[in-house]
């Protein structure tokens, strides 16, 4: 679940400034993935890592791929 937030202020007639929040996976649920398709295999149909981690473990980061929950603030002045 993602969510933001967003308020205008009006600081004169012509300038305004924007102030924004945006959350990412602010209810923390994992993504599962890597589920094993070989019907002969013990594990058919499990997950076997998250989606947040790659084949071998490690975790990996960056904006489009939140490990936890990620949020961001912004500005702007427009004029």
């Amino acid at each position: 679940m993602d969510a933001s937030l967003g308020k205008n202020f009006k600081l004169t007639e012509r300038i305004n400034l924007k102030f924004s929040a945006q959350f990412q996976n602010i209810l923390k649920h994992p993504s599962f993935d890597c589920v094993d398709s070989s019907v002969s295999s013990a594990t058919f149909g499990r997950a076997q890592c998250s989606a947040q981690s790659g084949a071998s473990g490690q975790r990996l980061s960056g904006l489009g791929l939140p490990i936890a929950r990620v949020g961001s603030l912004g500005l702007r002045l427009s004029f």
